[in-house]
């Protein structure tokens, strides 16, 4: 091989190793969050009749897009008894769609509040979102 085809290769050689570093940091700054209030909320909270150690959530999703299906972590507190009960569920919402869920409270004191910990978007081919933690608390009402 010639010397000038071999200082041709070098020369480029740190221009592939810029450009490849440039791609991973575009890919890292495009992840979202899916924020509890802002993508979704919870639109009522409220003691269930027929069952009154139950509770209905109702989440709707505030966005003109599907969101991907999600895991939100809970706690749930009730202050008269101190009754705390940490869980998971999880949530699948098209564009502005809606869906409840029930839990069951091993409590009958009131009033009880339900935070919202962290939601943590699943999907096997898509990691665009990222976790998101903190302290969304919504009262549950009578």
């Amino acid at each position: 091989m010639p010397i000038f085809q071999k200082s041709i290769s070098l020369l480029l050689l740190p221009v592939s190793i810029l450009l490849s570093g440039c791609s991973d940091l575009s890919s890292e700054s495009t992840q979202a969050t899916i924020v509890p209030g802002e993508d979704f909320a919870i639109i009522d909270a409220y003691y269930n009749s027929s069952y009154y150690s139950n509770f209905t959530l109702v989440v709707k999703n505030m966005q003109n897009r599907a969101l991907p299906h999600f895991y939100m972590d809970y706690f749930i507190f009730c202050e008269a008894d101190n009754y705390k009960d940490y869980g998971t569920t999880s949530f699948s919402l098209n564009s502005n769609e809606q869906e409840t869920t029930d839990f069951y409270l091993r409590s009958e004191s009131r009033p009880c509040t339900f935070t919202i910990t962290a939601i943590r978007p699943y999907s096997l081919s898509d990691s665009e979102y990222n976790d998101w933690t903190g302290n969304y608390v919504i009262p549950i009402g009578e």
